[in-house]
């Protein structure tokens, strides 16, 4: 089994709330960052690949954003407050 941890941290400023979800696991390959939040599209293999971007959608119906940064993995989402 593996083992690593998920740290959830947020800040706000006068205008936006973030929320940063970051991780200990090995990082997203450089190949497939670009790709993350296309539908469809899946390293995994029973994944329909519509996880990430679905909640890329609904983010940015609020009027928020999503990001992704590796080194460590960490997925931010800016919201409007």
């Amino acid at each position: 089994m593996n083992e690593g941890t998920i740290a959830i941290s947020a800040k706000e400023n006068s205008k936006h709330i973030e929320i940063i979800f970051s991780d200990s696991g090995p990082g997203i390959p450089k190949s497939n960052i670009k790709k993350i939040f296309e539908p469809l599209y899946t390293t995994k293999k029973n994944g329909t690949g519509l996880g990430l971007a679905s909640t890329k959608t609904t983010i940015e119906k609020h009027g928020g954003s999503i990001s992704v940064k590796n080194e460590p993995t960490r997925f931010i989402i800016q919201l409007p407050k």
